[in-house]
């Protein structure tokens, strides 16, 4: 009875709330309707509720309930909005969003939603998941159709909540579009709930398959007519797993788009299925079986990250044969500027001998200026349609006639007279070192517009020893390549010192062409930024990039999305002093021990920022990621993903470690020379797989091997997962800070047992602590 009540007088207090909201807007509406001034100039607040509701929509929720300040009939105006947005990048504090949220969902009157936005960064996952499942659970009680959660954590694909946390059991819910980016995809889950569900969008969600068995996550939803797929990866491919095929099917599947879905073999069984995407790595294109009878339309974008080796291409040239094959019954076939690239190195000879699969093409839109004639009799000659219509360069390409470059267009306007400016344009008359270095501030681009300023500025950007090619400056593709060949054909012969590459592209041949460039005229500094949109699973292969004959004088190296086997030859680095790696694979493919940076013998900074090594995951692996070098300095690691580390670097001075509990595995620490170490642990999830007291073992052993540094850093979650370990067991531990003079902690305050923990092992007399540095 109790309950009863108190759930009876909080309706009641509900209603009661509602109406003295209503009551005011209805005051407020006579005092306005009375003066005819107020009237003329505020026609906002005299429009429909319904359109006000629909126009505060199409604000974020935060910015909606801000519109409660400007008068009584605002007020509560927000709590009707059928459409809700938290986005965790408008609050400075976590603390702060998180009370929004909350105060948002308990005021907001009990109405239905219809659309439900959440976007949250945050790294803590433990805090994080409390938060937006009850904004999904809110969102599902309240009848919302479309749910999108995207959990922009940046702590890589491995860090992603459960679909299950998320959801839970869900018995009957109302949603019609779910987009989600993050969440781990437990195959198998009961999605039943999910009747309704039409329009499904994953993105970099692994496919956890836990139990044996047939993988078909997508059939439990009846009513699915959409599914895009992006940046997936299937728990199989990461353990290189070749038993059983991906499947997707659904009866009911009109459009479906797969954009580097990582499995090691897929199916696609959808009956109905007409327009059907893919983006893919002919690497690792494999699909068993394609039953979909009534295609109409296939786009796709494929691409040769790895040029493959003669044993490889007839595999990989059969599975592309096999896959145009399932798509006999589409009359539309778009294939992009890559596509056409990758196909037309395909022996003609072998072409010629294939039956043309696509009997009932009526359309062929192709991004590419030409075709190859035998490429393009194969696609052509099964039609039973007289004459299939052919369109070719319908977008990036197109501009390469159409349009100039930039660079040929400085030329041209460069030949045009100019004024006499000896008098007053001073900056032409400086020394040409002087000249060369303000234009090595400016990308390549804006270097080569300069040349129109005057004939003294002509030819000034060809000397410029700093290259920056930036794929985002430009809005097509063709016009960057066109670009980047001609600057590297008409600068000057003359050495470069720095050359940086971003790219979002997702071919290997323009920045191996950079890259070539760069070694043969002595660059010194290389930045290779493959900004390319796909995980460190779609990454291009170091040998590849580099060549084996190596000899050159590069001394700082950055590394973005590479993929690095751990036994190539690094001899020709002999100059390389600093190396950077972010989100690269480092694969093992031998039983041997892993030591891949002992063969850059200069080496003295080295950064491993979440690099992914193929070993992780295997606990059946015996073997451990060594790093070792005998000039290495500075050492960073963060989130860097193994079975087990080994660091041997007799000179290493400063270490710096971020890391989750979960992962933390130093069989062996030999750094004699340690003087500062920053400490950055976490411990983002609780997995049974590793008990607490195992994790703490694996804690303390990795204190043991910092006994003769000087000065200790750990951040404010550091403290957070070190004032978890037992007093008791604390105290019994002996501790390794022999030679410890400072210790910084980003906390206001430390546990005493903690505290004594760090400090009484050090010879000093009064070690230095410095508290809250953050």
């Amino acid at each position: 009875m109790d309950s009863d009540d108190s759930s009876s007088s909080y309706e009641i207090g509900r209603a009661g709330k509602r109406a003295r909201c209503e009551e005011e807007e209805e005051e407020e509406e006579e005092e306005e309707g009375d003066d005819d001034g107020e009237l003329a100039t505020d026609r906002l607040s005299h429009l429909p509720k319904p359109l006000i509701y629909q126009i505060l929509s199409l604000l974020d929720t935060k910015s909606a309930v801000q519109t409660c300040v400007l008068s009584r009939m605002w007020r509560c105006a927000w709590k009707y909005v059928p459409f809700l947005s938290f986005r965790r990048d408008s609050f400075e504090q976590y603390s702060s969003f998180q009370m929004y949220v909350e105060e948002v969902l308990s005021l907001r009157f009990p109405e239905s939603v219809c659309t439900v936005s959440y976007i949250d960064n945050e790294r803590l996952a433990e805090r994080r998941e409390s938060l937006f499942v009850k904004v999904v659970r809110y969102a599902l009680s309240h009848g919302a159709q479309h749910l999108d959660m995207d959990l922009n954590n940046k702590s890589g694909v491995f860090k992603s909540c459960c679909f299950s946390n998320l959801f839970g059991t869900v018995s009957n819910c109302d949603l019609r579009t779910l987009k989600l980016q993050r969440v781990k995809i437990e195959i198998g889950f009961d999605v039943s709930g999910f009747r309704m569900l039409t329009d499904l969008n994953l993105e970099q969600c692994p496919l956890v398959s836990e139990v044996e068995g047939e993988v078909d996550p997508f059939s439990g939803f009846p009513c699915l007519k959409n599914l895009v797929l992006t940046e997936c990866i299937h728990s199989d491919f990461v353990f290189r797993e070749d038993k059983r095929s991906f499947k997707i099917s659904g009866p009911q599947l009109l459009t479906l788009e797969l954009d580097c879905l990582m499995a090691m073999r897929m199916e696609i069984c959808a009956p109905k299925l007409e327009s059907f995407k893919v983006g893919h790595d002919l690497q690792f294109l494999n699909f068993a079986n394609l039953s979909i009878p009534s295609l109409v339309h296939a786009h796709l974008r494929l691409c040769d990250g790895e040029p493959s080796r003669e044993d490889n291409k007839k595999q990989i040239l059969q599975r592309l044969i096999s896959m145009f094959q399932g798509f006999n019954n589409a009359t539309s076939l778009k294939l992009d500027y890559q596509t056409v690239q990758v196909l037309s190195n395909i022996d003609f000879e072998f072409l010629e001998r294939q039956p043309s699969p696509f009997t009932k093409l009526k359309s062929l839109i192709v991004e590419a200026l030409s075709i190859p004639h035998a490429l393009l009799d194969y696609l052509l000659k099964g039609s039973s349609s007289m004459k299939p219509n052919v369109e070719y360069g319908y977008g990036q390409c197109r501009a390469m006639n159409n349009n100039s470059s930039d660079l040929g267009e400085g030329i041209k306007r460069n030949r045009e007279e100019e004024d006499d400016i000896t008098s007053t344009d001073r900056l032409s008359h400086l020394q040409r070192f002087v000249i060369n270095s303000i234009l090595s501030f400016l990308d390549p681009r804006s270097a080569v517009q300069t040349s129109v300023l005057s004939r003294a500025w002509r030819c000034a950007w060809k000397y410029v020893p700093v290259l920056n090619f930036r794929r985002d400056s430009f809005d097509k593709y063709s016009s960057f390549l066109h670009y980047a060949d001609r600057v590297l054909s008409l600068r000057f012969r003359l050495d470069v010192d720095t050359v940086s590459y971003i790219d979002d592209d997702r071919t290997i041949l323009p920045f191996s062409n950079v890259v070539k460039y760069d070694l043969s005229h002595e660059a010194q500094h290389l930045v290779i930024d493959l900004l390319n949109g796909e995980s460190m699973f779609y990454s291009f292969r170091f040998c590849y990039l580099f060549g084996t004959d190596l000899n050159c004088n590069l001394k700082t190296l950055k590394l973005r999305r590479v993929s690095l086997d751990t036994k190539c030859d690094f001899s020709g680095f002999r100059m390389l002093t600093d190396l950077t790696l972010e989100q690269s694979f480092l694969i093992s493919v031998e039983d041997e021990d892993v030591d891949p940076f002992s063969g850059f013998p200069c080496l003295k900074n080295l950064v491993l920022t979440q690099c992914l090594h193929s070993d992780f995951g295997n606990l059946s692996s015996k073997r451990s990621f060594k790093i070792s070098g005998s000039q290495l300095v500075n050492l960073k690691l963060d989130r860097l993903l193994p079975t087990r580390i080994e660091i041997c670097a007799p000179e290493l001075k400063f270490f710096t470690l971020v890391h989750d509990l979960e992962f933390l595995n130093f069989s062996n620490l030999s750094i004699p020379s340690l003087v500062h170490a920053d400490i950055r642990v976490s411990d983002e999830e609780k997995s049974m797989a590793i008990k607490k007291e195992l994790k703490m073992q694996r804690l303390i052993s990795f204190f043991q091997g910092l006994n003769s540094l000087t000065s200790l850093k750990l951040d404010n979650y550091s403290i957070q997962v070190l004032s978890n370990i037992d007093t008791e067991f604390l105290e019994q531990q002996t501790s390794p800070f022999t030679k410890l003079e400072s210790l910084m902690v980003g906390a206001v305050t430390v546990r005493s047992a903690l505290l004594h923990y760090f400090l009484k092992g050090s010879s000093s007399m009064t070690p230095k602590v410095e508290y809250g540095y953050v």
